[in-house]
């Protein structure tokens, strides 16, 4: 190993940890930001695509063809719905018919977890026999989800409506060597 002459101290490898710990919390805070618009970007990829058919073969503006691909993508949705919901239908049935009952044995083993634990009590909040917790996460789970989706679909349809605004700002992300290659990818 070479000796570049710059020689660290305590203070240097401190400050150097520090900042790798605020980036990597900077980075996991991100996450399910950076994720969403991972998402968008990709139904809006596809969803661009299907506009784009719906110009060219029935010389539709892109506002109608945008609208006719949202149509033409519910429609898909639901036709896949029809055939999986009866057998899913049948399975959330049989999943009801035990999960209260392996709730409770769950909700009981935290409750004798928090009394044993005080850690435990402080990370779950108050939980008392009887009185369920999970309830309320599935609600908050279903919400989550319910956000999650609205934002992934509204950024997906700006996307779509007007990919050159975001085309700019989508070659920034990449090196200055590799910008043709990147802009023959956007365009085609």
């Amino acid at each position: 190993m070479a000796d570049t002459g710059v020689r660290r101290g305590p203070l240097g490898y401190l400050l150097a940890t520090v900042l790798v710990v605020l980036f990597l919390l900077l980075a996991w805070q991100a996450l399910d930001l950076l994720l969403l618009l991972f998402i968008a970007i990709l139904f809006a990829v596809y969803l661009s695509a299907v506009t784009d058919w719906f110009q060219r073969r029935l010389h539709l503006p892109r506002p109608l063809g945008i609208s006719l691909g949202l149509l033409a993508t519910l429609l898909g949705f639901g036709l896949v719905g029809v055939l999986l919901v009866p057998p899913l239908l049948a399975q959330v049935a049989d999943l009801l018919a035990v999960l209260p009952a392996r709730l409770m044995v769950w909700e009981s083993s935290l409750v004798r977890l928090a009394e044993r634990y005080p850690l435990v009590r402080d990370v779950l909040g108050p939980v008392e026999e009887g009185r369920s917790c999970f309830g309320t996460l599935f609600g908050e789970i279903g919400l989550y989800f319910l956000v999650h989706a609205f934002a992934v679909l509204a950024m997906s349809i700006f996307l779509a409506a007007r990919p050159s605004l975001y085309r700019a700002e989508i070659l920034r992300l990449v090196t200055p060597v590799s910008v043709p290659g990147a802009l023959e990818r956007l365009e085609s």
